[in-house]
């Protein structure tokens, strides 16, 4: 039993790592249906509309969009698949390796006048590791304080706890490790074709769900054999 559990393990394997390098995320986790959408219309303004959707989340807990995982890059991942714009701001669980896919999608460093839908790394400790990332929703220019807001939020040991909070922090504070400005698309709409919008190359939704479901169902699978 054991050696056939194994086996399989490795065939799952596999398959899991052609998933990873067929798609943009790795220990990711995508769960943007559990988002609530009812007030919120796309504009003509991809930042704010970024910013817009993670507020509407205010207050929903980690157990509450079914993240099993640290999900702050989930969160603004999935944020950007809602506004259609997961070509800009690619689905990727782990912020540092999101801070190098952004640049890669055509994202620039920001260093004053922050404007929401930016992204700013954090490291509460000031430590130089880019270990938290949160949406800016406003700025005041006269305090430097930008105003943010994220998931996976909270004084909790569990994700399941944590929530989707603001934050106010002072620009050029040690506690901000950078921000980006994503190459957001303004492509009011989209023409499909096949698996890719013909005019911004964003991923069509069904297609990114798809992988995402699969994905997430081999994870599952593959802890549980090694439980065995």
């Amino acid at each position: 039993m054991r050696k056939i559990s194994k086996s399989i393990s490795c065939i799952l394997s596999v398959i899991l790592l052609v998933l990873v390098f067929t798609s943009t995320a790795f220990a990711t986790q995508s769960n943007y249906d559990k988002f609530d959408t009812s007030a919120f219309s796309l504009t003509d303004n991809p930042g704010e509309d970024m910013a817009a959707i993670a507020l509407a989340q205010l207050g929903k807990t980690g157990s509450d969009l079914n993240y099993s995982e640290e999900w702050c890059a989930d969160f603004v991942g999935d944020c950007a698949i809602i506004i259609e714009q997961s070509t800009a701001v690619p689905l990727y669980g782990a912020v540092e390796g999101l801070y190098t896919k952004l640049l890669d999608a055509g994202a620039t460093e920001v260093t004053d006048e922050p404007v929401p839908g930016d992204l700013v790394f954090i490291n509460w400790d000031g430590a130089e590791r880019k270990g938290h990332i949160e949406i800016v929703y406003d700025y005041d220019a006269e305090t430097k304080t930008v105003f943010t807001v994220g998931g996976n939020t909270g004084d909790y040991d569990s994700y399941y706890e944590r929530h989707v909070g603001t934050h106010e922090i002072i620009l050029g504070s040690d506690t901000i490790k950078a921000i980006l400005r994503p190459d957001y698309n303004d492509c009011s709409e989209h023409s499909y074709l096949l698996f890719s919008c013909t005019k911004c190359g964003e991923l069509h939704p069904a297609i990114s769900s798809f992988i995402n479901q699969i994905k997430a169902f081999f994870y599952s699978l593959l802890n549980m054999l090694k439980s065995l």
